[in-house]
């Protein structure tokens, strides 16, 4: 495997460990269930207050889009 390969799997690995993070603290299936605002600054801020989460997670989700 050369060093490009190497680096984009280590890349993909660090993503995926993300991306769990992001779906272990703050889960989907509940997030569905939450009767969130409008605003989406505003909706992740409460999502991460309830689920007791840190900044870089509150982050990571808007970026994510999993607040719609």
């Amino acid at each position: 495997m050369d060093y490009s390969a190497s680096l984009h799997f280590v890349q993909l690995q660090e993503w995926q460990a993300k991306t769990f993070t992001l779906h272990f603290c703050m889960p989907t299936f509940m997030l569905e269930k939450l009767d969130l605002l409008l605003d989406k600054r505003l909706a992740v801020n409460k999502a991460a207050e309830l689920f007791n989460v840190e900044y870089f997670l509150r982050k990571s989700a808007l970026l994510s889009g999993r607040f719609k």
